[in-house]
Protein backbone atom coordinates (compact mmCIF):
# COMPACT_ATOMS: atom_id res chain seq x y z
CA UNK A 1 0.00 0.00 0.00
CA UNK A 2 1.41 3.37 -0.97
CA UNK A 3 2.32 5.74 1.84
CA UNK A 4 -0.13 8.32 0.50
CA UNK A 5 -3.08 5.93 0.53
CA UNK A 6 -2.00 4.59 3.92
CA UNK A 7 -1.99 8.12 5.37
CA UNK A 8 -5.38 8.84 3.82
CA UNK A 9 -6.86 5.76 5.53
CA UNK A 10 -5.53 6.70 8.97
CA UNK A 11 -8.54 8.81 10.12
CA UNK A 12 -10.90 5.98 9.10
CA UNK A 13 -8.83 3.42 11.00
CA UNK A 14 -8.67 5.57 14.12
CA UNK A 15 -12.45 6.00 14.16
CA UNK A 16 -13.12 2.35 13.35
CA UNK A 17 -10.83 1.13 16.13
CA UNK A 18 -12.61 3.31 18.69
CA UNK A 19 -15.81 1.41 17.88
CA UNK A 20 -14.60 -2.09 17.00
CA UNK A 21 -12.17 -2.68 19.87
CA UNK A 22 -14.62 -2.17 22.78
CA UNK A 23 -17.31 -4.06 20.84
CA UNK A 24 -15.27 -7.23 20.36
CA UNK A 25 -13.94 -6.92 23.93
CA UNK A 26 -17.54 -7.11 25.18
CA UNK A 27 -18.79 -9.80 22.80
CA UNK A 28 -15.76 -12.10 23.37
CA UNK A 29 -16.62 -14.34 20.43
CA UNK A 30 -14.96 -17.76 20.66
CA UNK A 31 -14.91 -20.70 18.27
CA UNK A 32 -12.56 -23.54 19.19
CA UNK A 33 -10.00 -24.66 16.62
CA UNK A 34 -11.07 -28.19 15.78
CA UNK A 35 -8.45 -29.41 13.34
CA UNK A 36 -5.16 -28.35 11.76
CA UNK A 37 -3.54 -29.93 8.71
CA UNK A 38 -0.40 -31.18 10.43
CA UNK A 39 2.71 -31.40 8.25
CA UNK A 40 4.37 -34.16 10.25
CA UNK A 41 7.98 -33.82 11.28
CA UNK A 42 9.46 -35.04 7.99
CA UNK A 43 7.18 -32.77 5.99
CA UNK A 44 7.89 -29.78 8.19
CA UNK A 45 11.66 -30.10 7.86
CA UNK A 46 11.97 -31.29 4.28
CA UNK A 47 12.99 -27.90 2.86
CA UNK A 48 15.91 -27.45 5.27
CA UNK A 49 19.47 -28.29 4.32
CA UNK A 50 20.58 -31.67 5.78
CA UNK A 51 22.77 -30.18 8.56
CA UNK A 52 19.97 -27.81 9.59
CA UNK A 53 17.48 -30.69 9.47
CA UNK A 54 19.65 -32.73 11.83
CA UNK A 55 20.02 -29.77 14.19
CA UNK A 56 16.27 -29.15 14.08
CA UNK A 57 15.58 -32.74 15.16
CA UNK A 58 18.11 -32.43 17.97
CA UNK A 59 16.57 -29.20 19.23
CA UNK A 60 13.02 -30.58 19.05
CA UNK A 61 14.07 -33.54 21.19
CA UNK A 62 16.18 -31.60 23.68
CA UNK A 63 13.72 -28.76 24.23
CA UNK A 64 10.53 -30.81 24.20
CA UNK A 65 8.96 -29.46 21.01
CA UNK A 66 7.49 -32.81 20.01
CA UNK A 67 3.95 -31.55 20.65
CA UNK A 68 4.03 -28.79 18.05
CA UNK A 69 6.15 -30.93 15.72
CA UNK A 70 3.40 -33.56 15.74
CA UNK A 71 0.35 -31.28 15.58
CA UNK A 72 1.54 -28.19 13.74
CA UNK A 73 1.80 -27.02 10.18
CA UNK A 74 5.20 -26.63 8.51
CA UNK A 75 5.17 -22.94 9.41
CA UNK A 76 4.28 -23.71 13.05
CA UNK A 77 7.26 -26.04 13.37
CA UNK A 78 9.77 -23.84 11.55
CA UNK A 79 8.74 -20.64 13.33
CA UNK A 80 9.01 -22.37 16.71
CA UNK A 81 12.52 -23.47 15.74
CA UNK A 82 13.31 -19.87 14.73
CA UNK A 83 12.07 -18.53 18.06
CA UNK A 84 13.89 -21.23 20.01
CA UNK A 85 17.07 -20.21 18.20
CA UNK A 86 16.33 -16.56 19.05
CA UNK A 87 15.77 -17.27 22.75
CA UNK A 88 18.89 -19.43 23.05
CA UNK A 89 20.98 -16.77 21.32
CA UNK A 90 19.56 -13.96 23.46
CA UNK A 91 20.03 -15.89 26.71
CA UNK A 92 23.59 -16.91 25.86
CA UNK A 93 24.89 -13.66 24.40
CA UNK A 94 22.94 -11.48 26.81
CA UNK A 95 24.26 -13.17 29.95
CA UNK A 96 20.80 -14.28 31.13
CA UNK A 97 20.79 -16.48 34.22
CA UNK A 98 17.58 -18.38 34.85
CA UNK A 99 16.84 -19.80 38.31
CA UNK A 100 17.91 -23.41 38.64
CA UNK A 101 14.74 -24.95 40.09
CA UNK A 102 11.81 -22.77 39.01
CA UNK A 103 11.40 -19.81 36.68
CA UNK A 104 8.54 -17.34 36.57
CA UNK A 105 8.13 -15.49 33.28
CA UNK A 106 5.82 -13.00 31.63
CA UNK A 107 5.27 -12.44 27.91
CA UNK A 108 3.70 -9.12 26.89
CA UNK A 109 1.55 -8.96 23.76
CA UNK A 110 1.54 -12.59 22.67
CA UNK A 111 -0.95 -12.40 19.77
CA UNK A 112 -2.09 -15.96 19.19
CA UNK A 113 1.08 -17.29 20.87
CA UNK A 114 2.20 -19.43 17.95
CA UNK A 115 5.77 -19.59 19.34
CA UNK A 116 4.66 -20.81 22.77
CA UNK A 117 6.30 -24.24 22.56
CA UNK A 118 9.65 -22.65 21.77
CA UNK A 119 9.34 -20.22 24.66
CA UNK A 120 8.27 -22.88 27.15
CA UNK A 121 10.98 -25.25 25.98
CA UNK A 122 13.70 -22.63 26.34
CA UNK A 123 12.53 -21.61 29.80
CA UNK A 124 12.26 -25.22 30.96
CA UNK A 125 15.58 -26.49 29.68
CA UNK A 126 18.04 -23.78 28.66
CA UNK A 127 21.23 -23.80 30.71
CA UNK A 128 20.31 -26.76 32.88
CA UNK A 129 20.87 -30.51 32.69
CA UNK A 130 17.35 -31.33 33.76
CA UNK A 131 14.09 -29.44 33.50
CA UNK A 132 13.18 -26.56 35.77
CA UNK A 133 9.62 -25.81 36.82
CA UNK A 134 7.88 -23.01 34.97
CA UNK A 135 5.09 -20.52 35.51
CA UNK A 136 4.50 -18.50 32.34
CA UNK A 137 1.90 -15.77 31.85
CA UNK A 138 1.11 -14.53 28.35
CA UNK A 139 -0.83 -11.24 28.12
CA UNK A 140 -2.75 -10.13 25.04
CA UNK A 141 -4.62 -6.81 25.02
CA UNK A 142 -6.72 -7.65 21.94
CA UNK A 143 -7.53 -11.37 22.35
CA UNK A 144 -10.83 -11.34 20.46
CA UNK A 145 -9.56 -9.83 17.23
CA UNK A 146 -10.70 -12.27 14.55
CA UNK A 147 -8.56 -13.64 11.75
CA UNK A 148 -9.77 -14.46 8.25
CA UNK A 149 -10.39 -18.09 9.22
CA UNK A 150 -13.10 -17.06 11.70
CA UNK A 151 -10.97 -17.80 14.77
CA UNK A 152 -9.77 -15.23 17.27
CA UNK A 153 -6.34 -14.84 18.78
CA UNK A 154 -7.69 -16.42 21.95
CA UNK A 155 -8.98 -19.42 19.95
CA UNK A 156 -5.58 -20.06 18.44
CA UNK A 157 -3.72 -19.42 21.68
CA UNK A 158 -5.90 -22.06 23.32
CA UNK A 159 -4.96 -24.50 20.56
CA UNK A 160 -1.23 -23.79 21.02
CA UNK A 161 -1.59 -24.22 24.79
CA UNK A 162 -2.58 -27.87 24.49
CA UNK A 163 -0.09 -29.99 26.43
CA UNK A 164 1.46 -27.01 28.24
CA UNK A 165 -0.12 -26.90 31.68
CA UNK A 166 2.50 -24.48 33.05
CA UNK A 167 1.53 -21.60 30.73
CA UNK A 168 -1.54 -19.36 31.01
CA UNK A 169 -3.03 -17.08 28.35
CA UNK A 170 -4.25 -13.88 30.02
CA UNK A 171 -6.72 -11.89 27.84
CA UNK A 172 -5.77 -8.50 29.29
CA UNK A 173 -3.39 -5.60 28.79
CA UNK A 174 -0.04 -6.45 30.42
CA UNK A 175 -0.20 -3.11 32.23
CA UNK A 176 -2.65 -4.81 34.59
CA UNK A 177 0.10 -7.23 35.61
CA UNK A 178 1.05 -6.58 39.22
CA UNK A 179 3.34 -9.47 40.17
CA UNK A 180 7.03 -9.97 39.31
CA UNK A 181 9.02 -12.30 37.09
CA UNK A 182 12.52 -13.67 36.67
CA UNK A 183 12.42 -12.95 32.94
CA UNK A 184 10.09 -10.87 30.78
CA UNK A 185 9.54 -10.77 27.04
CA UNK A 186 8.26 -7.94 24.85
CA UNK A 187 8.37 -9.40 21.35
CA UNK A 188 7.64 -7.15 18.38
CA UNK A 189 5.72 -4.42 20.20
CA UNK A 190 4.12 -1.53 18.34
CA UNK A 191 6.55 1.37 18.48
CA UNK A 192 4.80 3.50 15.83
CA UNK A 193 1.18 4.54 16.23
CA UNK A 194 0.24 3.91 12.60
CA UNK A 195 1.17 0.23 13.01
CA UNK A 196 -1.12 -0.02 16.02
CA UNK A 197 -3.84 1.65 13.92
CA UNK A 198 -3.51 -0.97 11.20
CA UNK A 199 -3.72 -3.79 13.74
CA UNK A 200 -6.93 -2.48 15.27
CA UNK A 201 -5.88 -0.91 18.56
CA UNK A 202 -7.42 2.38 19.70
CA UNK A 203 -4.89 5.16 20.13
CA UNK A 204 -5.65 5.38 23.84
CA UNK A 205 -3.80 2.05 24.16
CA UNK A 206 -0.69 3.11 22.25
CA UNK A 207 1.74 3.94 25.05
CA UNK A 208 4.95 2.07 24.18
CA UNK A 209 7.15 3.83 26.74
CA UNK A 210 4.66 3.15 29.53
CA UNK A 211 4.42 -0.51 28.52
CA UNK A 212 8.20 -0.96 28.40
CA UNK A 213 8.69 0.77 31.76
CA UNK A 214 5.89 -1.22 33.39
CA UNK A 215 7.30 -4.58 32.30
CA UNK A 216 10.83 -3.56 33.34
CA UNK A 217 9.61 -2.63 36.82
CA UNK A 218 8.20 -6.16 37.17
CA UNK A 219 11.54 -7.83 36.45
CA UNK A 220 13.11 -9.05 39.68
CA UNK A 221 16.64 -8.10 40.72
CA UNK A 222 19.03 -10.32 38.78
CA UNK A 223 16.37 -10.94 36.14
CA UNK A 224 16.23 -10.18 32.43
CA UNK A 225 14.12 -8.42 29.82
CA UNK A 226 14.18 -9.67 26.21
CA UNK A 227 12.81 -7.39 23.48
CA UNK A 228 12.61 -8.06 19.73
CA UNK A 229 11.75 -5.79 16.81
CA UNK A 230 11.26 -6.17 13.09
CA UNK A 231 13.08 -3.87 10.70
CA UNK A 232 15.87 -1.38 11.32
CA UNK A 233 13.49 1.56 11.72
CA UNK A 234 11.60 -0.13 14.57
CA UNK A 235 14.85 -1.21 16.19
CA UNK A 236 16.17 2.36 16.12
CA UNK A 237 12.94 3.59 17.72
CA UNK A 238 13.19 0.82 20.33
CA UNK A 239 16.67 2.08 21.20
CA UNK A 240 15.21 5.54 21.77
CA UNK A 241 12.51 4.07 24.02
CA UNK A 242 15.13 2.24 26.08
CA UNK A 243 16.97 5.52 26.56
CA UNK A 244 13.80 7.36 27.60
CA UNK A 245 12.97 4.57 30.06
CA UNK A 246 16.45 4.68 31.59
CA UNK A 247 17.16 1.07 30.58
CA UNK A 248 20.63 0.22 29.29
CA UNK A 249 20.57 -3.02 27.26
CA UNK A 250 23.39 -5.40 28.02
CA UNK A 251 23.40 -6.87 24.49
CA UNK A 252 21.73 -6.21 21.14
CA UNK A 253 22.15 -7.57 17.64
CA UNK A 254 20.48 -8.33 14.36
CA UNK A 255 19.29 -11.93 14.43
CA UNK A 256 18.84 -14.54 11.70
CA UNK A 257 18.22 -18.29 11.79
CA UNK A 258 18.42 -21.01 9.12
CA UNK A 259 15.08 -22.40 10.23
CA UNK A 260 12.86 -19.55 9.01
CA UNK A 261 13.33 -16.28 7.14
CA UNK A 262 11.11 -13.22 7.46
CA UNK A 263 10.84 -10.40 4.96
CA UNK A 264 11.91 -7.85 7.57
CA UNK A 265 15.13 -8.51 9.52
CA UNK A 266 14.79 -9.21 13.25
CA UNK A 267 16.64 -7.39 16.02
CA UNK A 268 16.99 -8.54 19.63
CA UNK A 269 17.82 -6.75 22.88
CA UNK A 270 18.60 -8.08 26.36
CA UNK A 271 18.58 -5.91 29.48
CA UNK A 272 19.68 -7.29 32.86
CA UNK A 273 18.51 -5.89 36.15
CA UNK A 274 21.24 -5.67 38.82
CA UNK A 275 20.94 -8.30 41.53
CA UNK A 276 20.95 -5.57 44.18
CA UNK A 277 21.04 -1.79 44.33
CA UNK A 278 24.41 -0.50 43.20
CA UNK A 279 25.62 -3.94 42.10
CA UNK A 280 26.95 -4.55 38.63
CA UNK A 281 25.30 -7.29 36.59
CA UNK A 282 27.50 -10.24 35.61
CA UNK A 283 28.00 -10.88 31.93
CA UNK A 284 29.66 -9.21 28.99
CA UNK A 285 30.31 -5.50 29.13
CA UNK A 286 27.66 -3.45 27.38
CA UNK A 287 28.71 -1.99 24.06
CA UNK A 288 28.43 1.63 23.06
CA UNK A 289 25.39 0.93 20.93
CA UNK A 290 23.45 -1.71 19.04
CA UNK A 291 25.55 -4.32 17.22
CA UNK A 292 24.07 -3.66 13.76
Amino acid sequence: MSSGLDAALTPYRVLRNLVDYPLRSRLKIRRPVRSVAAAGLNGALDLLDPPDRREARRLIGHYGLEGIATRGTRRDVLENLFYLDLFRTAFGNGGVRLPRERVEAVDAGVGHWFYLHALAGALHRWGTRGERELRLLGFEADPYRMYGDGHTRADWATWHLQGLADALFVPEDVRRWRTTADVAFVLFPFVFVTDADRWGLPRTMFRPLELLSHVWRGVRPGGALVVANQGRREADEQGRLFELAGIEPRWSARFASPFFRYREPRYVWVALKPASAGASTPGPSPGRGPAW
